[in-house]
Formats: C-alpha cells, sequence, structure tokens
C-alpha cells in the first residue's frame, strides 16, 4: 500500500466510495426468515387400503429469501408410502424429508404425499415440522419438535377410521330447508330436489338421519351428495359428523307418474345424538314444517295445453304395477323388448311415448293366455329415455327404456 505523497506525475483519483455497516438488529433482519407450516388432507376420515392424500405446505412470510429449507414430512405409523408430488424441491423417501433449494419472500409451496393406510381401528396422527434453513426464523426453531404443535413452523392432522362413528358433542342446533328446481312439473319429467341441512352448533351432531322419501306419484331416479350417504331402501339420508357451523347438501331427483295433483315433498331431521335446543327429532306431521329441522316444498302440474300431435297419457295405479311388464335389453340399440304375463287370450294396446309424452308409435296385438313377447323396432328414433304404455283391458303397466347408439 502507496502513500500518495510520495506519487510523482500526473494521476486521476477515484471518486469517494461511502460504506455503511450495519450492526445488532438491522444486520440480523437482513438473515431472518418467518416460515410457516400447516397441514391438510383430502378426506375427512381414512379407509383401510385406500390412498389418503395429505398436503403440506410451507409459507415465507418474510420478505427474506429462505434457502436450504428441509421439512420433516414422514410417514404416521399405520401408513406406507405410494407417491409424492411437490410443488417445489423433492421428497426424499429414505430420509422422509422435503428439501426446497430456495423459497422466496412471500412465497409458499405444497407437498401432496399419498399414503397408503394398514390399519383401520385407530387414529392416524401426522406431524410436520421444519428442520432446518440457512437463515434464522423470527419466531421459531427449527427441529425442535416434539410431536405437538407449539410454534408456528410446526403442524399436526389426526385422521380417524371412516369405521368409527364420531360421537359429537352435546347441544347441536339443526335445521333443515328444502327446494325444488321447478313449481310445476310435467308428467314422465325428472324433478331435482335440493335438500339443505345446517348445525347451527354449539356442538357438532353426530348419527344425522334425515327422512327424505319418495313422495306419492315420484319413483327413484339419482342422488348426489358430498356428506353423508343416501339410502334409497330406507328412504334416509345418514350423516356420520356434521360439524358446528357446516351445511351440508343432497340432491334427490325423483321421476313423476301422475300429473293431475299437487306434490308435497316433506323431510325432517328423524335423529341426532346431540339435543336440539328449538326442535324434537321425528315428531313432525309429514305435510307441513312445524319446527325448524322440518321442511316442505309442493309443486303443482303443469296447466301448458298439448299442441299439435302431442298425445300424453295416464297411468292407471289401479291396474298392473310395473313388475307385470319387463322391458329388455336396457338400453337398446335397434329393437326393445316386451314381456308380460296374461290371463287369458285378448287384445292389447301397445304404445310407444318420449319423455315429454308425445305419441311416438301404437299398435294393437293379441295376446295369449301366459307368457307374451312383442318386439318394436326403434332404430328411427332419437337416443334418450322412451315410456312404453301395455293396456290389457282396463289393466295398464308402464316402463322406460332407454336407447343408445351403437358403438
Amino acid at each position: 500500500q502507496a502513500n500518495a505523497n510520495d506519487l510523482q506525475g500526473c494521476f486521476d483519483l477515484s471518486n469517494p466510495i461511502s460504506v455503511t455497516r450495519l450492526t445488532g438488529e438491522d444486520c440480523e433482519a437482513l438473515n431472518t426468515v418467518d416460515l410457516e407450516l400447516s397441514i391438510s388432507a383430502d378426506a375427512e376420515f381414512y379407509t383401510q387400503y385406500e390412498n389418503i392424500s395429505y398436503f403440506v405446505t410451507v409459507t415465507n412470510n418474510s420478505s427474506v429469501n429462505a434457502t436450504n429449507v428441509v421439512v420433516a414430512a414422514g410417514l404416521p405409523e399405520g401408513l406406507v408410502y405410494t407417491s409424492d408430488n411437490p410443488s417445489q424441491g423433492s421428497y426424499n423417501l429414505f430420509f422422509e424429508e422435503w428439501t426446497i433449494d430456495n423459497l422466496a419472500g412471500g412465497a409458499s409451496a405444497t407437498l401432496e404425499l399419498k399414503l397408503f393406510p394398514l390399519v383401520d381401528n385407530v387414529n392416524v396422527s401426522n406431524f410436520v415440522e421444519v428442520l432446518e434453513q440457512d437463515q434464522a426464523d423470527a419466531d421459531s426453531s427449527p427441529g425442535n419438535g416434539t410431536g405437538t404443535p407449539n410454534e408456528d413452523d410446526e403442524a399436526l392432522l389426526v385422521v380417524g377410521p371412516k369405521n368409527v362413528v364420531p360421537t359429537g358433542g352435546t347441544d347441536a342446533d339443526l335445521s333443515l330447508s328444502i327446494e325444488a328446481d321447478n313449481s310445476t312439473y310435467d308428467i314422465y319429467t325428472n324433478v331435482t330436489y335440493t335438500i339443505t341441512i345446517t348445525n347451527d352448533g354449539p356442538d357438532d351432531a353426530a348419527g344425522v338421519v334425515v327422512a327424505a322419501g319418495l313422495p306419492d306419484g315420484m319413483v327413484y331416479t339419482s342422488h348426489n351428495t358430498v356428506t353423508g350417504e343416501y339410502n334409497l331402501f330406507f328412504e334416509e339420508w345418514q350423516i356420520d359428523l356434521l360439524p358446528s357451523g357446516a351445511s351440508a347438501t343432497l340432491e334427490l331427483v325423483l321421476f313423476t307418474l301422475v300429473d293431475n295433483q299437487a306434490i308435497n315433498n316433506f323431510v325432517e331431521v328423524t335423529a341426532s345424538n346431540q339435543d336440539d335446543p328449538d326442535s324434537t327429532p321425528n315428531n313432525g306431521n309429514g305435510v307441513s314444517a312445524q319446527e325448524d329441522d322440518e321442511a316442505a316444498v309442493s309443486v303443482s302440474p303443469s296447466l301448458a295445453a298439448n299442441e299439435g300431435d302431442i298425445q300424453t297419457f295416464q297411468v292407471n295405479t289401479q291396474g298392473l304395477s310395473t313388475a307385470a311388464m319387463k322391458v329388455f335389453p336396457v338400453p337398446a340399440i335397434d329393437e326393445v323388448n316386451i314381456h308380460w304375463t296374461a290371463d287369458q287370450e285378448t287384445s292389447a294396446s301397445l304404445q310407444v311415448f318420449d319423455i315429454n309424452g308425445k305419441l311416438l308409435h301404437t299398435e294393437q296385438i293379441d295376446t295369449f293366455k301366459g307368457i307374451n313377447t312383442q318386439s318394436i323396432d326403434i332404430q328411427q328414433f332419437a337416443e334418450g329415455m322412451y315410456l312404453i304404455q301395455l293396456q290389457q283391458n282396463d289393466e295398464v303397466s308402464t316402463q322406460r327404456f332407454l336407447k343408445t347408439a351403437r358403438d
């Protein structure tokens, strides 16, 4: 290093350079992050021998990049590895660790860990934590977990077996509502009912049963629900657990066989393991709602007149049951066959209608005592649902069939 006083000749000196030295808290802030962990699953309960997916999410709540982040995301006892899918970084199955080279400030990353349960009668606890990172954490110490979350870089999820029914709490205020997709209906068309149950708490409700049956003049088509199960035999919606503050919906699609009466659909809560502060399960009158755990809706027949050559027909509920006539195959492609039994030689009327009641085919046939079979050519019919009506004297039987195209 030379002294400027010893230099001879002409020289250019550089501009002055300012140097700022950080000490104490300012220096520490530049090397501090705030990592936070969470864990969730794709199912409320697990089922033995069916995969369950866990989602572990790490979030960097600071403005400083976190580097070489390592998260302990292991395999809980009773579960084995199926696959992993990290949005960032990589998962090491041998060490059961998720490593992220660089997690930007304000960013999050998620690891999907799909595991296979070998057990079926125990609660499964999945504890995850941040093991290390290059920077200090503002409010946590990496790798100091005890199995119970005490800092925000730790998380725990407990999932119970599906075959163990939860017990819920002591009191749960359940309320019901029901809506139809239309205030009127046409014969031989579907009506969709939406039934919603809400738990206003204060506790979780368990062992909930909702009577949601088939009103007179309607038969079952389909149902759809995310929570619980619908039992068609008992005409009940069964929900193992409805948490406080939660709602669940059942969509029930029914098919009308009448067109000359209002159809009333009454639903009610018939059972719950908890006391309801303002209702008593299963005390309804079957017609109108008297408490908030009951609901009813009515739909009326459409009064629109038929146009052109559209002919509609009535089902004589006092005649043959639908079981008296068999239709096959279902679905049908080129022809449909009708199979029925007659007590004596007579004549019968056979008609085919589309789902809106338009007459497409009619014929008179002679029937024999015993088993009868008749085929109908349906090659010219469009794909869709149709109805066949067989009338012998004063007895009527109606069945549906589906026409599909050939592969």
